[in-house]
């Protein structure tokens, strides 16, 4: 059965790409900057062949009489910048990124450097304004990218400001019915974080309702519904995910066993069987047979309780046989288990599995599946094995009289007293 505290409490598991640094620019870009002289303009191409070719400590011997003091030119300041990131001189780095874009304020190349190497230094909130500034800017020159909302929405999520990084991503959502993947992960997971799981649920509702065919909105979705202990529209919607993409037979069982715990047994046992990527094993046929018959299915729930006796013969299992066909009336295949569980029971290892008022209880519906066969020799045996039995004495004794008055060949009016006398087994059998 379904633990909603402890065993099968499913834990939400998304994946998203955390790691959001840039690759710094490396050369200069076609942004409008301002114009450097022929000689400033040879230190820079000379700076920059450095850089590329692994120069390092002869560009930063280049730059540096350039890129101090109130004739500092952005484009080298940049070069420095770059040199500095790739000596894995963060902070240096960072100091000339903010330089370039205190001299040149739409440089989009120093911006984005700035964010990454602020996200390095886990300066997250200097890195999300400086990628949200980068968005402006490249909105603004109408080639809005949205990889840079996406980056400072990470970079407030790292910040635990769940809330602005929600906001970010609504930014996003705005702009395309369709969002990526990683968005709406990173939506989840802050949603969860501050357990706005109602306005998590009605965002991925209406992408479901543009993208029915995506997997993973119904699984996140179904995971915030068990997250909010709504388990009957988590087994839905996480039912629905599992057929569109797959799942496996892990899955298939915790889903069964949620619809198990909604008292949903049909659902269950469709479930369970799709779990079964195994050769079926005692244990599945037996939780099958549960399923069956909390649906009243006498014919399926046989079924699997005798493939499970293929299997492993048992008198547990042969017991629950008989009283289903007792409960149905089927008194010859009920005398037949009974017998057959009985006569496991003096094999070596099982007498020990099956209490006495359960052992009492077989003998007592045998001898009644007997008499009601009219087999009454096996009756008389089976009713007097009761004969010191609490439970079942009396009743036990009724019947012996009868199948005495009936082994002397004399009629009586007697039966039907003591028919109405003895206690209706067919209701009250099984456990």
């Amino acid at each position: 059965m379904f633990n909603r505290d402890k065993r099968y409490r499913l834990i939400l598991i998304i994946t998203f790409i955390l790691l959001c640094i840039l690759v710094p620019h490396k050369s200069l870009s076609k942004d409008k900057l301002p114009p450097l002289s022929p000689f400033l303009r040879n230190v820079a191409i000379k700076a920059q062949k450095d850089i590329e070719s692994g120069k390092l400590k002869q560009a930063e011997k280049c730059l540096l009489p350039f890129v101090k003091g109130k004739y500092a030119h952005p484009v080298l300041c940049f070069l420095m910048a770059n040199t500095y990131y790739l000596e894995k001189r963060l902070p240096l780095a960072l100091s000339f990124y903010e330089k370039t874009i205190k001299l040149a304020p739409t440089y989009l190349p120093a911006i984005e450097n700035a964010a990454a190497v602020s996200f390095e230094l886990k300066k997250y909130i200097k890195a999300a304004n400086y990628y949200l500034t980068a968005w402006k800017i490249s909105k603004k020159n109408k080639k809005a990218d949205k990889e840079l909302l996406y980056n400072c929405a990470i970079a407030y999520y790292q910040a635990h400001r769940y809330k602005k990084a929600i906001d970010i991503l609504e930014k996003l959502f705005n702009l395309s019915n369709t969002p990526s993947k990683r968005f709406v992960s990173l939506y989840v997971v802050c949603s969860i974080n501050l357990k706005a799981y109602n306005r998590c649920l009605d965002r991925l509702n209406q992408f479901i309702r543009f993208h029915p065919d995506k997997a993973y909105l119904w699984l996140y979705a179904g995971q915030i519904f068990l997250l909010k202990k709504d388990y009957k529209d988590a087994a839905i919607y996480l039912e629905t995910a599992y057929n569109l993409k797959g799942a496996t037979p892990k899955k298939w069982r915790e889903l069964s066993n949620i619809y198990a715990y909604c008292n949903a047994p049909i659902k269950a046992a469709k479930c369970y069987l799709r779990s079964i990527s195994h050769k079926i094993t005692k244990k599945d046929l037996r939780t099958l047979t549960n399923y069956f018959l909390q649906i009243h299915n006498y014919e399926l729930a046989t079924k699997y309780i005798k493939k499970a006796i293929q299997l492993a013969p048992d008198p547990s299992l042969y017991m629950l046989l008989g009283k289903l066909a007792f409960e149905h009336g089927r008194f010859k295949q009920a005398k037949t288990a009974f017998k057959n569980a009985l006569a496991l029971l003096n094999k070596k290892g099982f007498k020990d599995k099956i209490k006495a008022k359960d052992i009492n209880e077989m003998w007592m519906l045998l001898g009644v599946s007997s008499f009601e066969t009219q087999d009454f020799k096996l009756a008389q045996k089976a009713f007097s094995h009761l004969i010191k039995s609490k439970r079942y004495k009396q009743e036990a004794k009724g019947y012996l009289a009868f199948i005495s008055l009936i082994n002397k060949g004399e009629k009586t009016k007697q039966r039907e007293n003591i028919n109405g006398k003895r206690k209706d087994y067919r209701s009250s059998s099984r456990t």
